[in-house]
C-alpha cells in the first residue's frame, strides 16, 4: 500500500496496485461497451446458457443460475460492471483498498464457481481472488499468511502448467510443429522483430527442444517459490511471463497480462518483506 509519506519504496508498492486497478476498470468498461449488455448485445443470460451447454459451469451451480442469475441477468451484469469498476477506481486512487479487495474477491469467487469446470478460467479467476485476498490482508500479509498466499500462487502456477500439459502437450518437442506453425500464421507479437527473432531462434535441429524447454523452465521457477531463493525465482518467472506475453500478444492477451500483474504484486511484496528482515537483522 502507498504510505502517507511519499518514498521510493511506497511508490514501488503502489505500482502493481495501480495497474491491477486499471485492469479491473478497463474490464468493467469493456463489459459495459462491448459485452454483457453493451453494443454487441452479448447478454449475460446467453453467456450463462453457453457455460451450461459447454459444461464449463459445474452441475451444482445449475439451480442457482436457472432460478436467480439467468432470470435477472441484466441486473447481475450491471452489478458485476459496477463492482469491478468501483474496485478499479479505489485501487488506482489508493482509497478503501481493503474494501476494493473484498469486491474483487466476491465477484471473482462467483465467476470461479460458475466456470469451475474450465481449467484456465479456474486459474484466471483464482488469480483475481488471490489479488483480492492480498488487498484484504493489507500490511498483515506476512508470516504464515504470506506463506499461504505464496502456496496458493504455486498451486495456480502448477494448475496452469497441468492445463498446458494435458491440453496442448507443451512439455514435449512434438508440440513444436503445430504450435510454431500457428505462431507463424496467426500470432501478432508486440513488435514484428520480436516475432521474427523467435522464429529464427527456434529454427533448426534444436528448435523443438528449445520450444518445449519453456514449459520445464516455468515448472522450475514455480517450484522455486518454495525455496529460500523464492524472490529470485519469482523475478525470473515474472520476466519470463512478460516476454511470453509480448511474444504471443494477441494469442495470450489478458491471461498473460494477468500473470504479469499477479507476479508483479507478489514480487513487490516479497521484496519488501526480505528488505525489512535484512534491516532488522543489521540493526540487531
Amino acid at each position: 500500500m502507498l504510505s502517507n509519506k511519499i518514498t521510493p519504496e511506497a511508490v514501488t508498492r503502489y505500482m502493481p496496485q495501480f495497474f491491477i486497478g486499471f485492469f479491473f476498470l478497463a474490464a468493467a468498461y469493456i463489459k459495459a461497451t462491448e459485452g454483457l449488455f453493451g453494443v454487441n448485445q452479448s447478454e449475460l443470460g446467453w453467456i450463462l446458457q453457453g457455460w451450461k451447454a459447454s459444461h464449463v459451469m459445474p452441475q451444482f451451480f445449475y439451480a442457482f443460475a436457472d432460478n436467480i442469475l439467468i432470470p435477472y441477468s441484466t441486473f447481475f451484469a450491471i452489478l458485476v460492471i459496477v463492482l469491478q469498476g468501483t474496485a478499479g477506481v479505489l485501487l488506482m486512487g489508493n482509497r478503501y483498498v481493503r474494501f476494493a479487495g473484498i469486491l474483487i474477491f466476491f465477484v471473482n469467487l462467483n465467476i470461479f464457481l460458475a466456470t469451475n469446470n474450465q481449467l484456465e478460467l479456474r486459474v484466471f479467476n483464482g488469480q483475481a481472488m488471490l489479488m483480492g485476498l492480498y488487498f484484504i490482508l493489507g500490511p498483515e500479509a506476512r508470516g504464515r499468511m504470506w506463506t499461504l498466499v505464496t502456496m496458493i500462487l504455486v498451486l495456480l502456477g502448477l494448475t496452469h502448467l497441468y492445463g498446458r500439459l494435458t491440453l496442448f502437450g507443451d512439455h514435449w518437442p512434438s508440440a513444436y510443429f503445430w504450435q510454431r506453425r500457428h505462431f507463424s500464421e496467426y500470432v501478432m507479437s508486440a513488435w514484428p522483430g520480436l516475432k521474427y527473432f523467435t522464429l529464427w531462434l527456434t529454427s533448426g535441429t534444436y528448435g523443438p527442444i528449445l520450444w518445449a524447454s519453456t514449459w520445464w523452465i516455468k515448472l522450475v521457477l514455480v517450484l522455486g517459490l518454495c525455496t529460500k531463493y523464492r524472490l529470485q525465482f519469482g523475478i525470473a518467472w515474472l520476466l519470463m511471463m512478460m516476454m511470453i506475453t509480448m511474444i504471443w500478444l494477441n494469442a495470450f492477451s489478458c491471461e498473460g497480462v494477468f500473470w504479469v500483474l499477479t507476479l508483479f504484486l507478489w514480487v513487490t511484496h516479497e521484496h519488501d518483506l526480505q528488505r525489512e528482515k535484512k534491516e532488522l537483522s543489521n540493526f540487531a
